[in-house]
């Protein structure tokens, strides 16, 4: 950014402004700059309310400032973790427990990260600026992007640190932690892109917010949630073997810190608490890392680094305190508290002072700051983005004319004018909010909303008439609606002072939706400035009586119930999908629990196992080395001749002694981790007994006699016969219990399978009861909005509304939680499978080196017997063919692929070559026949030892310990693959929510245009209320609506109960109001002239009243006579059937009356043997096909009628059940027919389109080649 040099060249904030963002129309606004809407929308309709909002900053400054201090302390949460790294114990239960617990929960909030990221990128690519966002909507979007990324990032430094940690020895490093460290730094990285995208557009924005933490422009960008992240990665270096590599972090926090403190940015924060935690981080950034460095390189005591934090965090709090008071001595000017003008204008010296200046002169109620002379001089001399949106906000609550303050001409950079259309955007629509009724913008508005007026009563009123290919379905209705709705509450919400807006806006929810409370004000941000009654702006204005026109139109009964009804039938369904997702993600977390546990429990079993079978070999290598160390073997010459070796390897062989071996197992340790050893008793009474530790720990003297010499032996053989007796039991019942879980998983799988049925069953009555419901509303609108003659309104079903798709929607949601099922079953069964043979093979292969061991002491016992102490030889055998069969089990079972890769291993059995199972074969073989010849000069005896010292040395010291450490990798490899399982289950059925989520949005829209087609309807006839809601309840419709005369029903006092609508052309009274009068009183003779009252009874002692209008009876008697004479009826009155009816009407004058007459009864003649006259007038004709008519004839007679009458008709010809009578008694004059067919052609001729047939489908159905264009055919009524 560069200030330009010429003084001269001025503009003022408007001219930049306009050259951002020029101005446009409103709508065009909004089109063009979604993204800005999008931003504002998420600003506006955030419920995260001044509660919630403070307790997310606590949280994160309370857990940063831990951290920080956690950094200097040389004792962490850490230090068991980073002992375990320090000391190779890998083969600890601990860290395996820390390091499946870690790979599960770093796997969790790697898909909860990549879950919002997803869920950002889908908002923000999807958003539309015809439909703003929900409330919840917006407040998920703002919590994921802004307020997440920073209180999660340094918890995400921690695991990645772990996860680093655990992966720093290459020896112990595995793949999938290494990739589970890559997912978090990515997961990291997109997180702050978002944040950044998102605070970088809202740098700049006029907008403030309410509450303790609220702020000038966010405090935090991407640079600082990097340092958290650090913060929170080296800090589990500390106390470890990386612990100078905390210095990194404590040289970038105190850097960090003084750039924070330095350049006043604690002024972002409006309030006192925010400002004091912010700067109190800062603070502590310096203070903290320089004793963490001090602690480190100088090595200083827990406690006296804890007395130096103490002593620290009292004094940065009380520093924090004082910088930010109103006397701050280092405050680039004087700021009074006092109200006035007490800020010295020359002691500015850069926009960082001169934002200090101004917006603590805001928080301190300085109206100074609100002088146009100080705004100009601090926009003229120090100008920046953040200059200019401030003075821009402090213009608007002064009333000061932007196009009166003047700035230089400045170049702002790319990223500048992007931040800066925003602040542009949010002034426009500001500028839409104040601006008057004779503004041309507030004109060409009218006209639009005049245009979508216009628009939705067309939609509204040629929703009936329209044909099957141009007609609206009921949701694509709903949602044009919706959008011309959703326009009107937006340039309502805006331009509030205009009555003209706010007339036709009423006028719209009242005639066009009759629906009232729809004129209901949207939120909006930027009414914070317009309508400012409250906030840190207040002291600007002396008379604040601005209040914005808030009062809105209560929902009437009639919405309610339509409200209620559409909740009671899509919510249910809805409330199950999310029950049903929130059990998966319980179940997964069940789940990751239990394979947490089982994972601990067989790799705990392992280590075990392994460990006591290494003491063991450990104890029994102790015991060959003490007593090959006191044994004289012969000379040189004569082992290089019976080994028939060199002198070299002879030399070799008779100079090196077999050493202990040690796997650095601490034995003190050992003995207390295994309760199961008792104390030694022998049988016989040479041998006391003596305790383990003192038996392990200390080894016998070279001088022990012969006799001590084999109560030791004794104690050593049956100390390792007790620990491989633990261990058998140990893998025996591990092998048990695995065994009885395998036999029952099926069982465990077939109830799961059954459970899930009985919901599958449960749930289809659900979606039956959503589909019933559905339908009732489709009748409800077929009946009273005249739909009946449009064949695809009654057969078109919304796809939201799918029986299939919504039922195998909810099954995709189960086989998530099959998923999880088996996904936690199978591997876990799998991993346990696999440990148990290794366990075993383990057990028998450690085993096999101990009975080896023992057989060599017993050798080497036995050649320094004498006469008078013998060793008993059946020991030797009785160890020989325990060691015989031990090898013939382990060649006979499957060795792991672990074994084989590792030599001796690998030759446990070839093709080629000397297998080495065979080398133990005759091994034991010599050590069995060697027994009992006590000679050291012997083959028999050299090669025994020489075997042991080429061969099972090298086994036992290396290989052994090679196989137990690549069968700890593979654990901790094959220990989480269920998780992966676990969290695809998560994310599919999510998916399987958003789905429906999608379908729910579309049912929501359906019922509203079908609601308000209803509520149109009854709007303008009241009559319909109560068939509406007795079809929508699911009732049948009462016998008096069916009725074609005036009926009133009333109990035995006379008091009205119930009526038909058409009793209201004898009274002023609705049905409503009839019910509960007396009749004698209501319909009283005298009040009623021409008017006839039968009465019938009915059930209950209930009385049907029928009304009848008897006027113009005399000219009706007097046609009577005339038709009866030529007419000659073929059908029988009252006549009750399914029959074929025509209706015909005239358009309007088209002919005269006697015209009329003659052309019916010119065509009439030659078909009077098919027809029945029902009625005739001046525009319509009637008649009913008789019984003995067929189709043909019809067909003939409509198109015959129709040529005659030279297309000037409408013709409608229906069939179903219909009921004809006459209202006079023994006559066929004064017909009457009734039912769905009269029904349905009637509303054919009101809403049908003139110059046309509509014939039943049962007419035409077998009529060859393609129908005219002016006949078009109907649904049948009756199949």
């Amino acid at each position: 950014m560069k200030q330009a040099k010429s003084e001269e060249s001025k503009q003022t904030i408007s001219d930049l402004l306009d050259s951002i963002l020029p101005k446009e129309k409103i709508e065009t606004l909004f089109n063009e700059h979604r993204y800005c809407l999008l931003f504002h929308d998420i600003i506006s309709y955030s419920i995260i309310g001044q509660h919630i909002d403070f307790l997310l900053w606590i949280v994160f400054f309370v857990m940063m400032d831990f951290l920080i201090f956690m950094q200097a302390l040389p004792i962490t949460l850490f230090t068991n973790l980073n002992y375990h790294i320090l000391t190779f114990e890998y083969d600890s239960t601990k860290f395996i427990d820390i390091r499946v617990t870690l790979q599960q929960i770093s796997i969790f909030l790697n898909v909860i990260i990549f879950f919002f990221i997803f869920y950002q990128w889908y908002i923000f690519f999807t958003y539309s600026p015809k439909k703003h966002l929900t409330k919840k909507t917006a407040s998920f979007f703002q919590f994921t992007i802004f307020h997440f990324p920073t209180i999660v990032t340094p918890f995400l430094g921690i695991f990645y640190g772990i996860n680093v940690i655990c992966n720093s020895d290459s020896r112990f490093s595995a793949r999938e932690g290494i990739l589970l460290t890559l997912f978090i730094l990515i997961g990291v990285i997109f997180l702050l892109i978002n944040h950044t995208i998102y605070t970088y557009f809202i740098t700049y924005s006029l907008t403030l917010k309410k509450g303790q933490f609220a702020y000038w422009s966010p405090p935090y960008r991407a640079q600082d949630i990097f340092y958290f992240f650090l913060t929170g990665f080296f800090c589990t270096f500390r106390s470890g073997p990386y612990d100078k590599y905390v210095t990194i972090s404590c040289v970038v926090g105190i850097i960090y810190g003084i750039f924070t403190s330095i350049k006043y940015r604690g002024c972002n924060f409006i309030f006192l608490v925010g400002k004091l935690f912010y700067l109190k981080i800062a603070l502590d950034s310096i203070v903290c890392n320089v004793i963490a460095i001090i602690s480190i390189w100088a090595k200083l005591s827990f406690v006296n680094t804890i007395i130096a934090l103490f002593v620290c965090f009292v004094g940065t709090s009380l520093i924090a305190f004082f910088m930010l008071g109103p006397e701050n001595p280092i405050a680039p000017a004087n700021l009074s508290v006092n109200g006035a003008r007490g800020f010295s204008q020359s002691k500015i010296r850069n926009p960082e002072q001169a934002l200090f200046v101004l917006r603590n002169g805001i928080s301190f109620s300085i109206s100074g700051v609100s002088d146009r002379e100080f705004l100009q001089y601090i926009l003229q001399n120090h100008f920046s983005p953040s200059v200019l949106t401030d003075v821009l906000r402090m213009c608007i609550f002064s009333r000061i004319k932007i196009d009166t303050v003047y700035l230089p001409k400045v170049i702002l950079s790319p990223l500048d004018v992007i931040a800066l259309k925003y602040t542009t955007f949010q002034y426009q629509i500001y500028e839409n909010m104040v601006k008057d009724e004779e503004d041309p913008v507030v004109k060409k508005v009218y006209k639009l909303l005049e245009h979508h007026y216009a628009r939705a009563e067309e939609l509204l009123d040629t929703f009936w008439t329209e044909n099957d290919v141009k007609q609206l379905n009921i949701y694509q209705l709903g949602s044009s609606i919706l959008d011309i709705s959703n326009d009107f509450a937006k340039y309502g919400s805006i331009y509030t002072k205009c009555p003209s807006i706010q007339k036709i806006w009423k006028s719209y929810t009242t005639d066009v939706l009759a629906m009232p409370s729809a004129k209901k004000y949207q939120l909006n941000a930027v009414d914070d400035f317009v309508y400012a009654n409250r906030g840190i702006f207040s002291f600007l204005f002396n008379n604040n009586n601005n209040s914005r026109p808030n009062k809105e139109e209560p929902k009437s009964e009639l919405e309610k119930y339509f409200r209620s009804f559409q909740n009671y039938n899509i919510r249910p369904i809805l409330g199950l999908f999310i029950a049903t997702t929130i059990s998966i993600i319980i179940a997964s977390i069940y789940f990751g629990i239990n394979s947490n546990l089982q994972t601990r429990i067989s790799a705990g079993n392992f280590i075990n196992v392994s460990n006591i079978m290494k003491y063991s070999i450990t104890t029994a290598g102790a015991l060959i080395s003490s007593l090959d160390s006191i044994t004289v073997y012969p000379l040189t010459e004569t082992i290089s001749e019976l080994l028939g070796i060199s002198m070299d390897d002879a030399r070799l062989f008779r100079s090196q002694k077999i050493t202990p071996v040690d796997y650095g197992i601490d034995r003190a340790e050992m003995l207390h981790r295994i309760p199961e050893l008792k104390s030694i008793k022998f049988t016989t009474t040479d041998c006391p007994a003596i305790s383990y530790s003192l038996l392990t720990n200390y080894p016998m003297p070279d001088d022990t006699s012969f006799s001590k010499r084999i109560c030791y032996f004794y104690s050593i053989l049956f100390f390792c016969d007790q620990l491989s007796q633990i261990c058998n039991d140990k893998v025996h019942s591990y092998h048990n219990s695995f065994q009885w879980r395998s036999k029952h998983f099926s069982n465990e799988a077939i109830m799961y399978c059954c459970i899930l049925v009985v919901i599958i069953i449960f749930v289809i009555f659900f979606f039956i009861f959503d589909r019933r419901m559905h339908n009732l509303f489709l009748k409800a609108v077929a009946y009273i909005s005249c739909s009946g003659s449009n064949k695809n309104f009654t057969e078109r079903i919304d796809f939201a509304f799918t029986f299939t798709a919504q039922l195998f929607n909810y099954i995709g949601l189960l086989c998530c939680l099959l998923i999880l099922f088996y996904g936690h079953f199978l591997p876990v069964n799998s991993f346990k499978s696999k440990i148990d043979v290794i366990t075993n093979v383990t057990y028998s292969i450690c085993l096999a080196v101990v009975k080896v061991e023992e057989l060599m002491s017993a050798v080497l016992l036995e050649m320094m017997q004498d006469q008078s102490n013998a060793f008993p030889s059946e020991l030797i055998y009785d160890n020989c063919y325990q060691l015989t069969q031990i090898v013939n089990n382990i060649t006979h079972s499957d060795i792991p692929d672990e074994f084989l890769s590792v030599y001796p291993f690998s030759d446990w059995i070839m093709e080629t070559g000397t297998p080495f199972n065979m080398l133990f074969h005759d091994w034991t073989h010599f050590v069995n026949i060697t027994s009992g010849t006590a000679s050291k000069e012997t083959f028999r005896f050299l090669y025994i030892r020489y075997i042991y010292l080429m061969n099972f040395t090298q086994m036992i010291d290396d290989a052994i310990p090679e196989v137990i450490n690549n069968l700890y990798k593979e654990m901790q490899r094959g220990s989480f693959l269920d998780l992966y399982l676990y969290h695809l289950g998560i994310l599919l059925s999510l998916l399987c929510l958003s789905i429906y989520l999608w379908m729910y949005r579309r049912k929501k829209t359906w019922y509203y245009g079908a609601s308000l087609l209803l509520r149109r309807r009854i709007a303008k006839d009241q009559r319909f209320i109560i068939i509406t809601r007795q079809i929508l309840e699911g009732k049948v419709p009462e016998y008096l609506d069916l009725l074609p005369f005036a009926s009133v029903v009333k109990d035995e006092k006379g008091r009205i109960i119930d009526s038909n609508w058409l009793v209201q052309s004898f009274t002023p009274f609705t049905s409503q109001q009839l019910i509960g009068q007396p009749s004698d009183e209501i319909f009283a003779p005298e009040n009623l002239v021409d008017v006839e009252i039968a009465e019938y009874k009915s059930n209950h002692g209930h009385k049907l009243m029928i009304l009848k209008d008897l006027s113009g009876i005399a000219s009706l008697n007097t046609a009577k006579q005339t038709l009866i004479e030529r007419y000659d009826p073929k059908i029988k009155l009252p006549f009750e059937n399914n029959a074929f009816y025509i209706e015909i009407r005239f358009m309007a004058g088209s002919f005269e009356p006697p015209k009329i007459f003659e052309l019916v009864e010119s065509v009439e003649k030659k078909y009077e043997s098919v027809f029945k006259r029902v009625a005739i007038g001046v525009s319509f004709y009637a008649a009913l096909a008789n019984k003995d008519s067929n189709k043909k004839q019809i067909y003939e007679f409509i198109t015959e009628f129709y040529e005659a009458a030279q297309h000037k008709v409408i013709i409608a010809a229906t069939y179903g059940f219909l009921v004809c009578f006459s209202l006079l008694e023994d006559t066929d004059v004064n017909m009457v027919a009734s039912g769905e067919p009269v029904k349905r052609a009637h509303e054919i001729l009101v809403y049908g389109l003139p110059e046309k047939i509509y014939i039943d489908y049962k007419i035409i159905k077998s009529t060859k080649g393609e129908l005219p264009d002016h006949i078009l055919a109907i649904s049948p009524l009756v199949m």
